[in-house]
């Protein structure tokens, strides 16, 4: 016999607003978008020791698109904005010449 283990640990708070990075993975160049409406935001990209390595401030809702020139490996996007903060695991895989 198996068992499947559907849901383990702490759900995540319901939010209406989605944030996505994309594409993940992907090798340089990234598109952030939200669905919420906001006057002004905040883009933080985080290595993997958590050290600020790019900011982007945004005065409107429009897709942001960005790159990261470093070495292939995990990075967060902080997206702080009006009421919202949001985190967002990306994947940056080796350039394929």
């Amino acid at each position: 016999a198996y068992y499947v283990i559907a849901n383990v640990g702490i759900d995540d708070v319901a939010s209406e607003n989605v944030v996505a990075v994309f594409p993940n993975p992907g090798n340089s160049h990234f598109t952030l978008k939200s669905t919420s409406d906001y006057s002004h935001a905040s883009i933080r990209v985080l290595n993997a020791l958590g050290q600020v390595i790019q900011r982007i401030e945004s005065s409107n809702n429009e897709p942001i698109q960005f790159s990261i020139e470093g070495e292939p490996g995990i990075y967060f996007v902080v997206l702080d904005s009006d009421d919202d903060h949001h985190v967002v695991k990306l994947l940056k895989s080796s350039s394929i010449n």
